[in-house]
């Protein structure tokens, strides 16, 4: 391993085609059932070893901390940590530079896709030092999607908070265009307003619900007719409430062509399903003239 080794690695955006709310843990965590589906929107990271001990990390031309708030800082000191405590011996520091893509508390991932990729890009330096289980948990230490960046797979079903990866086929040929509304969403505040219904027989019947979802998912992905009636996340409700104008966002995508439009994970990114590129592209143009931050994107491959 030489200190002044270096890697490109890009972080992936997600989207949440399905989202149910199934529980609470003692611990405050809420449990889900979600397929989730990573898509070709990217933030770019660049992380250099150096030949001393400590991080450094540089967010150009966005407000994000430098330091150990920022979940991309948190992933390299717990690999580092790591690191040290297997090889006993001296470990370098990194200089990691993060150019930021994807919007942040958006409902995309973004932070922990960056806490991924500083794992994943960490690892590829120090010649796969760890497994992806063993990044997948430590990834779990910083949020619970992180292990569903760390897995190579373009689209999992999860589980548990997020953290139960079972691969799942994805859709080849469609377009997806994403919507950001400008402002952020506190995951957290979300999940603290969502209403969980606690009776057994409830519960029982939803789990019935989901596994035949599931099952319809994967029928619909091998004959590639994308299954736009059964989209559902159980966090939007929760979020249009506090911020409405994402309905008209919703309806809007929809009249200009989209199969279907919904919300993404916490929020508030609207994204939209289209089987031809060109609408969406010309959807795209026209929201960007409202919103910054509207995107073409595909299902990752």
């Amino acid at each position: 391993m030489e200190c002044s080794a270096s890697i490109q690695i890009k972080a992936p955006a997600k989207i949440n085609f399905f989202l149910k709310v199934t529980g609470k843990r003692a611990d405050g965590y809420h449990t889900i059932a979600s397929l989730m589906q990573k898509v070709t929107l990217y933030d770019h990271l660049e992380l250099r070893l150096v030949d001393s001990s400590g991080i450094i990390l540089h967010c150009p031309d966005n407000v994000l901390p430098a330091d150990d708030t920022n979940l991309a800082y948190r992933a390299a000191q717990i690999f580092l940590q790591s690191a040290q405590a297997r090889l006993s011996t001296f470990v370098c520091g990194v200089d990691i530079t993060l150019v930021k893509k994807i919007p942040i508390a958006a409902g995309l991932g973004g932070g922990s896709s960056d806490a991924a990729a500083v794992l994943l890009g960490l690892n590829s330096l120090f010649a796969d030092l760890f497994s992806e289980r063993e990044l997948a948990g430590m990834g779990l230490q910083l949020g619970a999607d992180v292990p569903f960046f760390v897995d190579r797979s373009a689209a999992c079903w999860a589980e548990g908070i997020g953290e139960l990866l079972d691969p799942i086929a994805s859709f080849k040929d469609l377009s997806i265009v994403l919507v950001n509304p400008g402002f952020s969403v506190s995951t957290k505040q979300v999940y603290e307003n969502f209403i969980l219904t606690s009776d057994r027989k409830s519960l029982i019947v939803a789990d019935s619900r989901i596994e035949l979802w599931r099952h319809a998912w994967q029928e619909s992905v091998a004959r590639q007719v994308f299954p736009y009636a059964s989209l559902l996340n159980d966090l939007e409700q929760v979020t249009i409430r506090m911020h409405p104008e994402l309905e008209g966002i919703k309806e809007g995508l929809v009249a200009h062509g989209a199969l279907v439009a919904m919300m993404s994970g916490s929020g508030p990114t609207v994204f939209a399903v289209f089987g031809d590129r060109q609408r969406a592209q010309e959807c795209c143009h026209f929201f960007n003239k409202q919103y910054g931050s509207v995107f073409v994107t595909s299902p990752f491959a």
